[in-house]
């Protein structure tokens, strides 16, 4: 079970943060402290510890995670060895430690056993800045993974999303009926506005993904009617590919979006590994993003 006993906020003087350590670390609500309006999906259902072996779709969907080392469920083999990897990874069904605790600044860890690795993310607010860090550290032998930012965002018909630059082609990923087949779309493109995926009359799911590495870390994400603009700044040396899902009542109902920047190319290691975008953790890992929320 998860009570309000288990739920952490963080607050500065311009914006306020709720975290659950024992879902991984999972955000449950970000938000400036002038304007209530919440950019992150609202819960679905009860939030409950993940059972082993558990499925996403089977708990709530809502939420800012981290999908680690993987997204698609599959054993693998590596090197001989076989790998099982979760369904959305290891970490949002994690019961992570809390190491530190203040009123702007949450630290938490947490030791994976079945793909031995250590996880580390850190949580800091600095004026209207929600900065996350992270440390990955391999305790045993190298195995491929990739990180994903999975960040399920408030829905609205207005959300405009601003992509970083690089992006020229997107591939439709998810055989769906708004986009139809899986294909290969020009950016910007006169069949489907990528900019505004959630204005279309539902219900639909759709998921897509930008081919090339993109040149900058910046994404932007604004609900004009409600005011508020989102920009994500991270290392995109590091996660260097990007992905959307949308989903507008087609997906259990749900009505939510993400943005999921990457370092793998996409979604289960055997598709990664087969296109040579993933990442080998042999030693460790260290990155950060920045979520920064502005009134437009």
């Amino acid at each position: 079970m998860v009570t309000s006993k288990d739920i952490l906020k963080l607050s500065n003087d311009h914006i306020s943060v709720s975290v659950i350590p024992k879902l991984g670390g999972k955000i449950i609500s970000f938000h400036r402290n002038d304007n209530n309006f919440d950019v992150v999906a609202c819960k679905q259902r009860e939030y409950r510890t993940v059972d082993a072996g558990g499925r996403f779709e089977e708990y709530d969907r809502s939420g800012l995670d981290d999908a680690f080392p993987n997204i698609d469920p599959e054993e693998y083999i590596w090197n001989g060895k076989h790998i099982d990897y979760l369904d959305h990874g290891s970490i949002w069904r994690s019961k992570m430690h809390i190491d530190t605790i203040g009123g702007d600044y949450l630290e938490l860890s947490y030791i994976n056993r079945d793909i031995p690795f250590l996880y580390k993310k850190s949580y800091k607010l600095n004026n209207n800045s929600l900065i996350i860090r992270y440390h990955i550290e391999n305790l045993d032998e190298p195995f491929p993974c990739f990180w994903t930012f999975h960040g399920l965002l408030k829905y609205a018909p207005d959300v405009e999303i601003i992509y970083p630059k690089g992006i020229s082609n997107i591939e439709n990923v998810l055989e769906n009926s708004m986009l139809g087949e899986k294909k290969e779309y020009n950016y910007p493109s006169y069949e489907y506005d990528f900019n505004h995926p959630l204005k279309y009359e539902p219900s639909y799911m759709i998921k897509y993904y930008g081919q090339e590495m993109t040149e900058n870390g910046h994404f932007c994400i604004r609900w004009p009617s409600n005011g508020i603009t989102l920009d994500i700044d991270y290392d995109h040396k590091i996660l260097s590919w990007i992905g959307v899902w949308v989903t507008v009542g087609g997906y259990y109902n749900d009505y939510n979006f993400a943005v999921e920047m990457t370092n793998g190319y996409y979604d289960s290691i055997s598709r990664a590994v087969n296109n040579k975008k993933y990442f080998l953790l042999e030693k460790e890992l260290d990155f950060e993003i920045k979520l920064s929320l502005s009134n437009v």
